[in-house]
């Protein structure tokens, strides 16, 4: 177990010891030692089942294209539908206990403890989702590599060498750019899983937070470790077209194209998942057309 998830294990725990104590839906006096210990665990057991549920649909709802536009909606919604959960299932498992013992307490506690239990199930999502954050920021850290160039510098700005010697450079360099353009695959990553990912199935790659995320034809959302800046160089430009300075789209997936402002163009994508508005401005408009009617 690593420390993050010993603090929540540890964090989860104490809560279902203290929320029901401070909401005053347990009173020792009221119990038994043994019914008082069964008590206790049950309740621990109440905020574990809750806090996992949480998790995974926090995990789930992260993972969901339409939520990925903005950083405050993502986390509002997220924090929404947690809220939801764990007043429902709070709601369900107290008033099951009550039933089931037979135990006599007014609605003032319960709805205390449901508050509470609400409460810390937004502190632990909030805390889940900086811890998440952090933790992509640090996976997308720069790192030496070496980039491929497309260009020969300037022959002015090279040593004299005879014309065979030159010729040879030029060829490696075009074998080195050749088999560049024909890469097939590209290395993603989902969670702590790294996946190639044929260049075909990308429909786009686009930038949030200061994190660039891909696209596949599924919807399925990944992290690639690199700006869309180095990206953009590294893309066959016959798959792919930098839109702007927030999305690079493929060839493959575009449903077609249309005024917007007037001026502009807005470009419609063939996977629905995609919930991404495109603009292609003004001055970029000439050179997407030309690419969509030469590909």
């Amino acid at each position: 177990m690593n420390r993050t998830n010993y603090i929540r294990v540890s964090f989860t725990l104490l809560l279902g010891i203290m929320i029901p104590f401070l909401s005053g839906l347990i009173i020792p006096g009221n119990f038994t030692p043994e019914g008082l210990t069964i008590t206790c665990i049950f309740f621990i057991a109440l905020t574990f089942l809750i806090n996992t549920i949480a998790r995974i649909f926090h995990l789930y709802l992260r993972e969901q294209p339409w939520l990925n536009t903005e950083l405050f909606k993502k986390v509002s919604v997220i924090c929404a539908v947690n809220t939801l959960l764990s007043v429902f299932l709070s709601g369900m498992l107290v008033f099951l206990w009550i039933t089931l013992t037979g135990y006599r307490t007014s609605m003032a506690p319960v709805l205390q403890f449901l508050g509470n239990m609400v409460l810390a199930t937004l502190i632990l999502t909030l805390a889940e989702e900086l811890i998440l954050l952090n933790r992509d920021k640090k996976t997308l850290a720069p790192t030496p590599q070496q980039i491929v160039v497309d260009t020969m510098p300037p022959v002015e700005a090279m040593p004299q060498q005879d014309d065979g010697h030159l010729l040879s450079q030029n060829i490696h360099l075009g074998i080195e750019t050749a088999v560049h353009r024909r890469r097939s695959r590209l290395l993603l990553r989902k969670g702590l899983e790294n996946i190639p990912v044929k260049m075909e199935d990308i429909a786009l790659f686009y930038t949030e937070n200061k994190i660039v995320y891909a696209l596949d034809r599924l919807g399925k959302k990944y992290i690639a470790d690199k700006k869309l800046g180095e990206l953009e160089t590294e893309l066959n430009t016959d798959m792919f077209f930098r839109a702007n300075r927030q999305y690079i789209i493929g060839l493959n997936f575009i449903k077609g194209f249309k005024p917007f402002e007037k001026v502009k163009l807005q470009v419609d994508l063939t996977v629905s998942e995609a919930q991404h508005l495109v603009i292609i401005s003004q001055e970029t408009a000439p050179a997407f057309r030309k690419w969509m009617s030469e590909a």
